[in-house]
């Protein structure tokens, strides 16, 4: 079975949007933060999920780069990278988020007026990153047999 090919490149506007999409939970915590009057969350909570949430989108586009010329491999990376992001981006979310709606029942009550959860059981985030970390591991394996990054 041969492969499909994708696009060569990886269009701006796809990384924009990755980038954008990845961070944009964050501008809504921020603004209940603020309205709530918890500024102190925003340097404590809202900023290092706002850095992660960067951070691994820029993984997302650091792996869509990598298999961008081939269409199944692409879809593979991409899926399992999206697995294990939003794993990590909702243990995080638990260990940050989770104790700021605890201790403020306003806030806590505005994210469920908003039609938000508080927190989601811990079998999500795992089942995420073991289904995503095993779809990257397959793609990684299949990306190193197709051109090994010592032979280029």
């Amino acid at each position: 079975m041969t492969a499909t090919p994708a696009p060569r490149t990886v269009s701006r506007g796809a990384i924009w949007g990755t980038l954008i999409g990845c961070c944009a939970w964050t501008l809504p915590l921020a603004g209940l933060c603020l309205v709530h009057g918890r500024t102190d969350a925003l340097l404590d909570v809202v900023l290092p999920m706002l850095l992660a949430s960067l951070g691994l989108g820029g993984l997302l586009v650091a792996v869509s780069v990598l298999a961008q010329r081939d269409r199944q491999l692409f879809l593979v990376l991409l899926f399992g990278g999206l697995g294990v992001a939003l794993g990590i981006l909702l243990l995080l979310v638990e260990a940050f988020v989770g104790p700021l709606l605890n201790e403020d029942p306003r806030l806590a009550g505005s994210v469920r007026a908003s039609g938000g959860v508080l927190a989601v059981p811990r079998v999500v985030p795992l089942a995420l990153l073991a289904a995503g970390a095993t779809t990257l591991a397959v793609g990684v394996r299949r990306l190193l047999r197709a051109r090994p990054p010592w032979a280029a």
